[in-house]
């Protein structure tokens, strides 16, 4: 067993699975969907593809931060969070469903626990993108004419107008998963 950290802990109700698994970084959770899973991350994103949050193979995985960025409320502008889409409906399969404006109307709001907290976000675009978009690249230390143009991408590539964007200074969070027929699409 990992023993609990203050240090890199979330919030305290979740200390026991902390210690379950010390890759522990926070909980992802969308109102009357399927998303509501523990979120890892280790410095090898290849990890948690085949493997589930108790370290079992398993062709599902488990959601996870990317290597790459902090958790949110740390030091990041953009964080991004991965998980696989199965055809059983779990995971992030339920991404998809933001293909639909009243479905993102009715789940636009995304609540993810960590040792900062729990933050609440507002989906602002819904992106049909390649695993390899520009989109990806946009983790931290973006000067505000960056962070906006970024964002404006995302408008513009978004498939429906939500009438919100974020403004430079806050924190945006980026979920993942497989869309579509090909290897490399991702909503």
């Amino acid at each position: 067993q990992i023993p609990y950290s203050e240090e890199k802990m979330l919030l305290p109700e979740l200390a026991g699975l902390y210690q379950q698994n010390g890759d522990l970084v926070g909980w992802i959770s969308i109102a009357d969907t399927n998303i509501n899973y523990p979120v890892e991350q280790t410095n090898n994103n290849s990890k948690y593809l085949n493997t589930l949050f108790d370290g079992t193979a398993n062709a599902s995985g488990a959601i996870f931060l990317d290597s790459d960025d902090t958790a949110p409320g740390m030091v990041d502008q953009q964080t991004t969070i991965y998980g696989h889409h199965m055809n059983n409906g779990t995971m992030f399969a339920e991404l998809c469903n933001y293909t639909s404006s009243s479905y993102r109307d009715e789940h636009k709001a995304v609540a993810l626990e960590t040792k900062g907290g729990v933050s609440a976000y507002t989906v602002f675009a819904v992106l049909k993108v390649k695993s390899d978009d520009e989109w990806y690249r946009f983790t931290s230390a973006l000067t505000e004419k960056r962070y906006n143009s970024l964002v404006e991408y995302a408008k513009e590539k978004s498939i429906y107008e939500t009438g919100i964007a974020p403004k430079y200074g806050q924190q945006i969070l980026t979920l993942s998963t497989c869309y579509g027929n090909n290897q490399d699409d991702r909503i």
